[in-house]
C-alpha cells in the first residue's frame, strides 16, 4: 500500500524516527522545488551549511526570498507600515535564490510548485514538481 505524508515527514528526521517501517511505497510532498532547480539553490546550501553548521531542512530559501521581497517593497516604499508598503510587494519582480519572485492579483506566488519525493534506499529522491 502506497502512503503519502506532507511536508514535514521530507526530511531526515522523519527516517530516522520512522526506522525500519520506511519502505519504496512511502512519498511526501514539499512546496516548492528541489534546491538543484534553484537558481541561486547550490550556493545557498553552501553558504547556510557553512554559516549555521546545520543542513537546510525545508523552507530556509522560501523565507530568506520573503524577506528579500518584504524589504525590497518596504525600500521602495519608503515605509515600513504595511499600508503602505504591500502594494509595492503585489507588484514586486525579484530575482531570488529559489527562483523568479512575484504575486498576481490575489498575492499569491506565480509559479508555484510542489515536488513528489520518495524514500528509496535511505533516503528522500525527489520524483517530479508539480505546477
Amino acid at each position: 500500500m502506497k502512503s503519502i505524508a506532507g511536508d514535514e515527514a521530507c526530511t531526515p528526521q522523519f527516517i530516522e524516527l520512522a526506522g525500519s517501517s520506511m519502505d519504496k511505497d512511502i512519498y511526501c510532498t514539499l512546496a516548492g522545488v528541489p534546491p538543484v532547480k534553484m537558481p541561486q539553490g547550490p550556493e545557498f546550501f553552501k553558504r547556510y551549511q557553512q554559516r549555521l553548521g546545520v543542513p537546510v531542512q525545508l523552507y530556509a530559501p522560501y523565507a530568506y526570498d520573503a524577506v528579500l521581497a518584504m524589504a525590497d517593497a518596504m525600500q521602495a516604499a519608503g515605509s515600513t507600515d504595511p499600508k503602505v508598503y504591500l502594494p509595492k510587494l503585489r507588484a514586486s519582480k525579484l530575482d531570488g535564490v529559489t527562483g523568479a519572485i512575484q504575486f498576481d492579483g490575489n498575492g499569491d506566488i506565480r509559479n508555484g510548485a510542489i515536488t513528489v519525493r520518495q524514500f528509496d534506499q535511505g533516503n528522500w529522491t525527489d520524483k517530479s514538481v508539480v505546477r
